[in-house]
C-alpha cells in the first residue's frame, strides 16, 4: 500500500471529462446495438403505473415511464430522465419495486429484449440520452459569466476534488450508512488485495461507522459480469460480503448489458485517472484534505480514524 498525492499524481489528467458522460456513452453504445433486434409486434397493453405508489412518485418527479410488458408476473418499466437510465419491475400487488435485470433459467437477459422492443417503438428514447450527452460535452467548454459580466471560463478545481467529483458520479454501489464518512473504493470483485480490503472494513460498514462507495471493474471476462452482477444486485451489501466470503453464486451469472456498460465506463474512468492498482481508496479526512490509498490498506485504524464527516 502507498499514499498518493492526488495533487501530483493526477495532474495530468484529463480536464472536463466526468464518470457520467462515459455512463451516457455506455447507455448510447447498448441502445444502439440492441435496436436492430426489437421486436417489430404490438405493444404490450400497459397497467396504471399511478396504481404504484413509487412510479406515481417517479412520474410526479418528471421521470418518464416506458412499459416494457410482463414477464413471470413482474411488470417492467423503463424509466428516462435528463437523459438517465434506470429499469425497474413491479408486482402484481403494487407494494414492491425492483431494480435491475431478469433473466431466464439459461442465464438470458429478459430484459435486454424488452428494452430492445422498446426502443424501437419510441425512438425518442435513443434521441434524448443523445441529446444529453451532446449537451455535457458542450458544457464542458462553456464560460460561466463573472461578477462584473464579463465571460470567463470558471477555475478548474483541484485534481483531488475533480476525483472525487467524478467518484460521486460513477457506476457503484453505496454499503453503509450514507449519513457515515463515506469511503470510495474502486476495486475488482475477484482482485484478493480488494476482498482483504473489504474484509477489514467490513465491521465499520455494517456498524455503519463509515460508508464505502464501491466502484467496480473487471480485468477479464469473468471479473467484468461478477462486476455487472454486482452493481444490478437487489442486496449489493449481503452480495458482496457472502461472495468475498467464498459463496460464488452471489455474482455467478451473466450480467445485462447495461450494467456490462457500467463497468466498461468505470475502465475508462480508471484510465483517464491513470489509475494502477486496486483497490484504489479515496476520502475526504477530517483535515477536508482529499487523500488516496493505492493498494490494500496496512493501517486500517488509522485510515478509518483519518475518514472525516
Amino acid at each position: 500500500m502507498k499514499s498518493v498525492n492526488p495533487e501530483k499524481e493526477m495532474l495530468s489528467s484529463v480536464f472536463g471529462r466526468s464518470a457520467k458522460r462515459f455512463l451516457l456513452a455506455a447507455t448510447l453504445t447498448f441502445l444502439a446495438t440492441i435496436s436492430w433486434a426489437a421486436d417489430k409486434s404490438n405493444p404490450p397493453a400497459e397497467p396504471n403505473p399511478n396504481n404504484n405508489p413509487m412510479l406515481s412518485q417517479y412520474i410526479k418527479d418528471g421521470i418518464k415511464l416506458y412499459y416494457l410488458g410482463s414477464r413471470s408476473g413482474l411488470d417492467g418499466w423503463f424509466l428516462i430522465k435528463d437523459g438517465q437510465v434506470q429499469v425497474v419491475y413491479t408486482t402484481a400487488d403494487n407494494q414492491t419495486i425492483l431494480l435491475g435485470a431478469l433473466f431466464n433459467t439459461k442465464g438470458e437477459s429478459l430484459t435486454e429484449s424488452q428494452i430492445a422492443a422498446v426502443t424501437n417503438s419510441h425512438p425518442e428514447i435513443m434521441a434524448a440520452v443523445e441529446q444529453n450527452f451532446n449537451q455535457m460535452q458542450k458544457n464542458a467548454l462553456q464560460p460561466t459569466s463573472s461578477a462584473a459580466g464579463q465571460g470567463s471560463f470558471a477555475a478548474p478545481l483541484p485534481p483531488g476534488e475533480r476525483l472525487v467529483q467524478e467518484l460521486q458520479i460513477a457506476a457503484g454501489v453505496d454499503l453503509g450508512d450514507r449519513k457515515a464518512p463515506q469511503l470510495f473504493m474502486i476495486m475488482d470483485p475477484n482482485c484478493p488485495h480488494c476482498q482483504a480490503t473489504w474484509k477489514a472494513l467490513r465491521d465499520a460498514v455494517f456498524k455503519n461507522t463509515i460508508q464505502i462507495h464501491l466502484i467496480p471493474i473487471g480485468r477479464n471476462d469473468e471479473d467484468e459480469r461478477a462486476a455487472g452482477r454486482l452493481l444490478s444486485s437487489s442486496d449489493p451489501l449481503n452480495a458482496w460480503d457472502k461472495y468475498v466470503s467464498g459463496d460464488k453464486t452471489q455474482l455467478a451469472g451473466n450480467a445485462d448489458p447495461m450494467s456490462i456498460g457500467a463497468v466498461k465506463a468505470n475502465h475508462t474512468l480508471i484510465d483517464t485517472w491513470s489509475i494502477k492498482e486496486t483497490p484504489y481508496l479515496v476520502y475526504r479526512a477530517k483535515d477536508k484534505k482529499i487523500k488516496v490509498l493505492a493498494g490494500e490498506p496496512q493501517k486500517i485504524e488509522a485510515l478509518l480514524k483519518d475518514l472525516g464527516p
